[in-house]
């Protein structure tokens, strides 16, 4: 990453929330339908765009949210919690009212009054919270915890299909949280399984391809960036883990600092924290998240606040030597929330 890593990207990232301000809904189950709603957080500019996507009524779970390397547009996939559950609306809904039902995209390419979101196929076999990832404009589904056979969905057709059977070393493995990565300059999907191997899948063939091992792999936060893999693990002493796929080697990573120092000359020490989500925003600078409630009057949340924490990594010489230095922290307050379910580069 020696010399920039790439230009720098729109750090804009996308919030996915759940309500605080809204009237309680129920289904005929007596189920609670949580208002849901969506921020952009422009980091580049300090601003809080609210509610720049259309709020929907979800009584299911949240499910994944995946931006299409392709398009662009934002799908939610997934969300249900047990197998006899079904996602269909209220009887007796407004037309005018948004129903999450399990499976929806949003076209980033209309302007902004045209957005709204559009129904889309469900997966065949996994409707809970699919470990997804976006290639080439398609989406690739691998189960819910025990991968199963990878499933395609292709936007120009508009329906899921199957993929060649898994290998039977892989039927029933399971997969590792966060453990399915795009990586387009080589075609292919990486997927890690709990029990530490790392493969990879090439849509084009079918082709599996065992990469090596990796068994320091205990949380969700993963960016593939220039052939290597790093995983925030905030229990470890150096918060930071890093992999080099191509040589199949993990890297040695320390920190300038591991604090932050604001103008005032107040110190932060990041990495204390667990983030909820990590980005790549390009020029070799990444940005983490995390959110907390804020409390409102008799003890009510009525807030969260969303802590953005920028580095940057050198790798001098494409070496085995990884150098983090601590850049910058925005934090944003998000109003009449109660909770964040998602983030989300866009």
């Amino acid at each position: 990453m020696e010399g920039g890593g790439g230009d720098e990207k729109a750090e804009v990232v996308l919030e996915r929330t759940l309500g605080a301000d809204e009237p309680k809904h129920y289904d005929e189950d007596g189920v609670y339908c949580r208002r849901v709603r969506f921020h952009q957080v422009d980091l580049s500019e300090g601003k809080i765009k609210s509610n720049c996507f259309p709020s929907m009524l979800n009584r299911i779970g949240d499910g994944a949210v995946v931006r299409s390397d392709g398009g662009p547009s934002v799908y939610l996939i997934g969300g249900l919690t047990r197998r006899d559950q079904t996602c269909e609306p209220i009887d007796g809904a407004r037309s005018y009212v948004v129903y999450y039902k399990c499976g929806c995209r949003l076209d980033l390419q209309k302007e902004e009054e045209g957005r709204v979101w559009e129904q889309i196929d469900l997966p065949i076999k996994n409707r809970f919270i699919p470990f997804c990832a976006s290639l080439f404009g398609k989406l690739y589904e691998f189960g819910f915890r025990c991968l199963h056979t990878p499933e395609v969905f292709d936007p120009s057709v508009g329906f899921w299909k199957e993929l060649s059977p898994l290998p039977p070393e892989l039927v029933g493995c399971r997969v590792s949280d966060g453990g399915v990565i795009s990586d387009p300059p080589n075609s292919r999907l990486l997927v890690h399984l709990y029990e530490g191997t790392l493969y990879a899948l090439y849509p084009g063939s079918g082709e599996w391809q065992r990469i090596g091992s990796m068994l320091h792999w205990r949380y969700r936060n993963v960016v593939l960036v220039d052939n290597v893999l790093y995983i925030h693990d905030f229990k470890s002493r150096v918060f930071l883990y890093a992999y080099d796929v191509a040589r199949r080697q993990q890297l040695k990573v320390t920190w300038s600092s591991k604090k932050y120092e604001y103008n005032n000359g107040y110190r932060v020490k990041v990495t204390k924290y667990e983030f909820d989500a990590m980005f790549y925003v390009g020029g070799g600078h990444f940005r983490m998240a995390t959110w907390s409630p804020c409390d409102g009057d008799e003890g009510t949340t009525s807030s969260a606040s969303t802590m953005f924490f920028k580095f940057k990594v050198d790798r001098p010489n494409s070496g085995l030597h990884i150098v983090c230095s601590p850049v910058d922290i925005q934090c944003h307050d998000i109003q009449n929330t109660i909770k964040v379910t998602g983030l989300l580069l866009l």
